[in-house]
């Protein structure tokens, strides 16, 4: 097993649309092959920016006064699927960029 922190790359090229990829994960803790897959992202001239479910917990807590939806809402969200697709469209609004599972 190994953590993912040292997988994050920045890049401050912009465009368009940012070139940044968000991808989400349960954890941090991957085995080598799926280090191997998450690494496969790592697109030249993108940033990539790997969240776990702890990071995504925060994103939300931040937004959370913020938004009106998230402040009634976010606490009774127990689907993890409607949770994550919320951070998903945080995320954009935030950063901009390319969002992915990390399944996708």
């Amino acid at each position: 097993m190994s953590r993912l922190e040292n997988f994050i790359v920045h890049d401050d090229k912009t465009g368009l649309i940012p070139k940044r990829i968000h991808m989400l994960v349960p954890t941090k803790c991957v085995t080598k092959e799926q280090a191997e897959h998450l690494y496969l992202w790592k697109l030249e001239g993108y940033s990539l920016e790997i969240y776990d479910e702890e990071e995504s917990n925060v994103l939300l807590s931040k937004h959370r006064m913020e938004y009106q939806f998230l402040r009634d809402q976010v606490s009774c969200i127990f689907n993890s699927m409607f949770r994550t697709e919320i951070v998903k469209l945080l995320l954009l609004w935030d950063f901009g960029g390319i969002v992915v599972d990390e399944n996708t």
